[in-house]
């Protein structure tokens, strides 16, 4: 099976890049790929549990993120130095988040067939 990653750099709701990020994702895998997300600098901050994105008429991402297991993906990691840097350490993530330190991203990327950054 071929993998893919899309890594997401953005603050959520700054712009449509983490939308357009997760529904390429979405997409992807439903093509078999096997899919994964990688967060990455402020893209962190997307996977925050009880965002609340009605103040700036957005649609909440973290709806999104719900989705991912129904499509097969199960590899969602976020920069662990990222998450400390922005204070997050202690703050309840969406779903299944797993931490990748830093030096191990470069690993993590050359596993993938296709990498897709947002």
């Amino acid at each position: 099976m071929k993998k893919f990653c899309v890594i997401s750099t953005r603050a959520p709701y700054a712009s449509t890049a983490v939308r357009d990020a997760l529904e390429t994702l979405l997409a992807a895998a439903s093509c078999d790929l096997q899919g994964t997300l990688l967060a990455l600098g402020d893209g962190v901050f997307q996977l925050l549990a009880n965002q609340n994105p009605e103040n700036v008429a957005q649609k909440n991402t973290g709806a999104m993120l719900g989705l991912l297991p129904l499509y097969g993906i199960d590899r969602v990691y976020a920069c662990e130095e990222d998450i400390k840097e922005r204070g997050l350490d202690g703050c309840p993530m969406a779903g299944q988040i797993q931490r990748i330190p830093r030096k191990e991203i470069a690993q993590l990327l050359a596993q993938q067939h296709w990498v897709l950054n947002f």
